[in-house]
C-alpha cells in the first residue's frame, strides 16, 4: 500500500512539464525522499556545533524541518502500537495460564470433597474447553483490531502524504508567483531607470 502512495507521488512529478526526468517512479521518489530527509539530517546534525551562530532558515529548510519531525512521529506510533501489541498478548498469554492453574486448583478440590473422580473431571474438562475457546477468541479479536489499525494508520500516513504535497505545491506556485512579480518590478525599475 505505501508503494502506492510513492507511485501517485512519481505519476503527480511526472504530469509537471518542468520535471524533465523520464522513468521516475515510486521506488525512485521514495529513495530520493530518504536521501533528502538524510542529507536534512545530516546538515542539521554538522551545523549543531556552530549552534551561537544565527542562520536564516529558509522556506525549504522548515519545510525538511516539518518532515522529518512527522517522520520521527510515524516511526515512533508505529514503534509504540507494536510494543503495545506486544505486551497484549503477553497479557493474554499469561491470563490463560493463571486461569488454567486455578481451575486445575479448583478441580482437586472438587475431587476431593465429592470423592465422584469422573463425573469432577468431564464439568472440569468442558469448562477448561469453554475457557480457551473463549482465549482464542479473544486472540482473534485483537489480531482483527491490530490489522485494522495498521490499516488505519496506512490511510493516515497516505492522507499527509497528500496534505504534505498539496502542501508543496501550493509553496511552489507561491514561490512562482513571487518570481513572477519580482521580475515585474524588475522589468519596471528598469524601465523607469531607462527613461531617466
Amino acid at each position: 500500500m505505501i508503494m502506492d502512495v510513492w507511485d501517485s507521488v512519481a505519476r503527480n512529478h511526472n504530469t509537471l512539464e518542468e520535471f524533465d526526468r523520464r522513468h521516475f517512479d515510486g521506488k525512485k521518489a521514495q529513495t530520493r525522499f530518504n536521501i533528502l530527509l538524510r542529507d536534512h539530517s545530516d546538515r542539521n546534525a554538522a551545523l549543531q556545533p556552530a549552534s551561537g551562530v544565527d542562520e536564516e532558515e529558509s522556506d525549504k529548510t522548515v519545510f525538511l524541518d516539518d518532515l522529518c519531525a512527522q517522520v520521527d512521529d510515524a516511526k515512533q506510533e508505529e514503534a509504540r502500537r507494536a510494543a503495545m501489541e506486544i505486551e497484549a498478548g503477553e497479557w493474554a498469554e499469561e491470563s490463560v495460564v493463571i486461569v488454567r492453574e486455578e481451575a486445575m486448583k479448583s478441580l482437586g478440590k472438587r475431587k476431593t470433597r465429592e470423592g465422584d473422580e469422573e463425573t469432577s473431571g468431564g464439568k472440569m474438562f468442558k469448562v477448561l474447553s469453554l475457557m480457551n475457546e473463549a482465549n482464542k477468541g479473544q486472540l482473534e479479536l485483537r489480531k482483527y483490531m491490530f490489522e485494522k489499525e495498521i490499516e488505519e494508520c496506512q490511510k493516515d500516513c497516505e492522507a499527509q502524504t497528500k496534505e504534505l504535497e498539496g502542501q508543496a505545491k501550493e509553496r511552489e506556485s507561491q514561490l512562482q508567483y513571487i518570481q513572477m512579480l519580482q521580475a515585474s518590478i524588475t522589468a519596471i525599475v528598469t524601465t523607469l531607470v531607462n527613461k531617466l
